[in-house]
């Protein structure tokens, strides 16, 4: 199964129907790091993924994210971090994500699943976060961005450590 489909089903999205014109291909970037490229020209519309990255939180929290990029005719294209964590117990309701020091950025819920209920619940959240090209410059340290996301009234956070590498390939073949 292509990573495409992969992300697109982690984050709750419908595949690409059979017979859409979409083509993938890969270009590295001028830093060595490979940019997966799902283009469709029929819709005016380019979708620049990076390498997916495992993650686990200090309480039995594990996902994994990609940075990305969509380009759309009209639209002003934004750099995002998409990704999913899956924990067992109650909801955590992750909502918030802010860099170091406290300052937000803007997150956007995805999906709320209940994956099973079997002895205890296991739940998934997906989620898009948006950095901007201030926030990384200002928050950058030691070739990652690091982002605690955190739950509503829960305290349960996690931290992405976002390879600055890949920001950069995405941000150059991205144009």
């Amino acid at each position: 199964m292509k990573k495409s489909a992969i992300i697109a089903i982690a984050l709750g999205l419908a595949p690409t129907p059979v017979g859409a014109q979409m083509l993938e291909s890969k270009i590295t970037a001028s830093n060595g790091v490979v940019v997966d490229l799902s283009k469709d020209d029929f819709a005016g519309r380019a979708e620049y993924g990076g390498q997916m990255h495992k993650f686990s939180g200090t309480t039995s929290q594990n996902g994994a994210f990609l940075v990305a990029k969509t380009v759309r005719a009209k639209v002003t294209p934004r750099l995002s971090v998409q990704g999913f964590v899956n924990y067992r117990g109650e909801w955590h309701y992750y909502d918030t994500a802010i860099l170091k020091g406290g300052e937000t950025v803007e997150l956007a819920n995805i999906k709320r699943d209940v994956l099973s209920c079997r002895y205890g619940c296991s739940y998934s959240e997906s989620f898009i976060i948006f950095p901007t090209k201030e926030q990384i410059a200002k928050y950058g340290e030691n070739g990652v961005l690091p982002i605690q996301v955190r739950g509503r009234n829960s305290g349960n956070t996690f931290i992405l450590n976002v390879p600055l590498s890949d920001i950069m390939a995405i941000e150059e073949v991205a144009k």
